[in-house]
């Protein structure tokens, strides 16, 4: 089965790197810097990159693909056609094992602190209910073997290299996020229309949506992201 879907799931490249000559504690920690794409941008990626004409709608906050500051979880589509859905499970294995030569790389330029969400799951977006039952199906399956490649992968990085600091945490963006009553719509994006799926419109109460568009969580989304990483930091250190 080849994926028809107009963007495919690559990975979950969120990336942080805390810069430090050796593993610390909390209290010790004074910067953070994201790797990622749209769910980590802030401005300075794709807006600049194409003349600050993408993200085009308006409601787009500076740049970013929210209503607001974001986070660093990070699900990346890209290429039209990949036959990426004919194995999910192989697909994950690939995207964890890439996601760990991106950490390598930072390693090697001295970075020894990192905190890698496992999420999200790509089934509950807004834009997977667009998607056939198979094509829904397979989001599921490379969500979760990508959960279990991630956390391999890893553990086997941290046993080859045991002064590095690697904090794994639950990066799942759906329903329960926040608590059960955190968000009236968990289904549905605040922003309708920005890819030209469906005629524009823009609901009235943004912090009671979870998803801001069809791919991306709101900001106060972001924020509760946010604290669920502060709290697998905190419980590490």
């Amino acid at each position: 089965m080849r994926c028809s879907v107009p963007l495919l799931v690559f990975g979950a490249l969120a990336l942080a790197s805390l810069a430090s000559a050796k593993p610390v504690k909390l209290g010790l920690i004074t910067q953070l810097v994201n790797f990622g794409d749209s769910l980590t941008d802030n401005g300075n990626g794709s807006y600049l990159l194409t003349n600050k004409t993408w993200p085009a709608d308006p409601a787009y906050f500076n740049g970013r693909f929210s209503n607001g500051p974001t986070g660093g979880l990070n699900d990346i589509f890209f290429a039209i056609g990949t036959p990426v859905f004919e194995s999910p499970e192989k697909f994950a294995e690939g995207s964890a094992k890439r996601l760990m030569q991106a950490v390598e790389v930072l390693r090697k330029a001295g970075a020894i602190n990192f905190i890698i969400p496992y999420g999200p799951k790509l089934d509950t977006l807004p834009y997977t209910s667009t998607t056939s039952p198979s094509v829904q199906a397979s989001f599921s399956a490379y969500s979760k073997a990508l959960h279990l490649a991630v956390q391999k992968h890893a553990k086997a990085y941290l046993r080859a290299h045991p002064l590095l600091h690697i904090v794994l945490f639950d990066g799942d963006v759906d329903s329960t996020l926040g608590g059960a009553e955190a968000f009236k719509v968990t289904d549905k994006p605040c922003l309708v229309g920005a890819y030209g799926e469906a005629p524009r419109s823009l609901c009235a109460e943004p912090d009671q949506y979870l998803f801001w568009d069809l791919y991306h969580p709101t900001t106060r989304a972001h924020s509760f992201l946010a604290q669920k990483a502060f709290k697998a930091i905190k419980r590490a250190a």
